[in-house]
């Protein structure tokens, strides 16, 4: 009766957890993110660098750099990254890192170690 109808959008942001709020008309179109998470074999880390170079399934190696200390997600995972890399060293298994594309960004976001 009063105007168009609103849409109340509330996100989290992948890479640096802050909240976003946008407020849209229904009748209107918002742009939503591409997201795709791949899974890298880790075969070295430089701490120095700060950077982890990564093995696909193609055996192509790419060299990433640590998720950025601004963000307020990155100290976890950090710290997850290297304990697991030394975990991983001790017990022969592999460690995997998830890398999370979006928004013409990539960033590793999880760590895991293989399961054998």
């Amino acid at each position: 009766k009063h105007g168009h109808a609103k849409c109340n959008i509330t996100a989290i942001g992948i890479f640096d957890s802050k909240k976003r709020e946008d407020i849209v008309p229904s009748t209107h179109t918002t742009e939503v993110p591409f997201v795709t998470k791949t899974e890298y074999q880790a075969v070295d880390m430089d701490e120095e660098e700060r950077t982890v170079d990564l093995m696909d399934d193609a055996a192509e190696v790419i060299t990433q750099n640590w998720p950025p200390a601004q963000y307020e997600t990155s100290g976890p995972i950090i710290e997850s990254m290297l304990a697991h890399w030394e975990a991983a060293e001790e017990s022969g298994r592999d460690l995997i890192c998830i890398v999370t594309r979006a928004c013409g960004t990539e960033q590793i976001t999880e760590v895991k170690q293989s399961q054998a």
